[in-house]
């Protein structure tokens, strides 16, 4: 027991415990960091939120005024229709498995019936 109390008795000399290593933060460093982040952070919230339109200046109007001469739909409308019609699939499917499910109980219950 005694040589590991030496151990970290020499160890214990050579760091010094209460000031942060080289190269490390200090805590009013991260708090700093955090507080920063957080001012840009409402900053570019405000900012968006007080325009109201998401298109650049330069352009104006984005996909609301704008011409699609290749027949292209805008990305937001084409996703939510993709969305769509994977739900409509996913439940198609569901569907049909609790309905061949309940068909198979029906059949397995009527077999059992004629057995008795």
């Amino acid at each position: 027991m005694g040589l590991v109390a030496a151990a970290l008795t020499g160890q214990s000399r050579q760091f010094n415990l209460t000031e942060p290593a080289e190269g490390r933060l200090t805590r009013e460093q991260v708090q700093a960091w955090y507080q920063e982040m957080a001012r840009k952070r409402k900053a570019r919230t405000e900012t968006e939120s007080a325009s109201g339109s998401y298109s650049p200046p330069s352009k104006g109007g984005g996909y609301l005024s704008s011409e699609h001469s290749s027949g292209a739909d805008p990305p937001g409308e084409s996703a939510i229709e993709l969305l769509e019609r994977q739900r409509r699939e996913r439940q198609g499917r569901e569907r049909r498995k609790t309905d061949d499910a309940i068909k198979r109980f029906l059949e397995l219950g009527r077999k059992v019936g004629k057995k008795e």
